[in-house]
């Protein structure tokens, strides 16, 4: 299979699996983001009775947005005309979320020590009013690069 070929189909992949959609009652791709946004934002979830592994997949997941956009660059190289200028503009979008949740990351550990948990600490109001619009812009970001990723995946077909 040619090399484009194969391009396209990656391509395709990566923006139905960014794509909102559920797999087995758990939100994904965007959904996903949504939804741990919102589990981030809410003061009063008890992440103790939480799933943890969604939570802790969530932000795996953030912080492998400097991988996709690695991985777009390198895409680019194999595709041509509009489709790699969209991929190229794709992987800025997702390298430019991906510095949103770094510093997501970064801010959720900071600020003055208190006796309470890492966790604990994260989960104050004044902590919430300082992360959640990271993660919003980090998700806005991430959004755009999913739209011009379909557009190249368009592009190609």
């Amino acid at each position: 299979m040619p090399r484009g070929d194969i391009a396209w189909l990656a391509l395709k992949r990566a923006a139905a699996k960014g794509s909102a959609h559920d797999w087995e009652g758990t939100p994904q791709g965007v959904a996903g983001l949504q939804a741990y946004l919102a589990d981030v934002s809410d003061a009063a979830k008890d992440f103790e009775k939480a799933e943890e592994w969604f939570c802790w997949a969530a932000f795996e997941r953030l912080m492998a947005r400097k991988c996709c956009a690695v991985w777009l660059r390198a895409t680019a190289a194999d595709v041509a005309g509009k489709a790699r200028n969209s991929v190229l503009a794709a992987a800025e979008q997702y390298a430019r979320a991906f510095d949103f949740y770094d510093q997501y990351r970064s801010e959720v550990s900071a600020g003055e020590p208190t006796p309470l948990t890492l966790q604990e600490r994260a989960r104050t109001p004044e902590r919430i009013a300082v992360i959640a619009p990271l993660l919003e812009k980090g998700i806005a970001a991430e959004t755009a690069g999913l739209q011009t990723l379909k557009e190249a995946a368009r592009t190609l077909a």
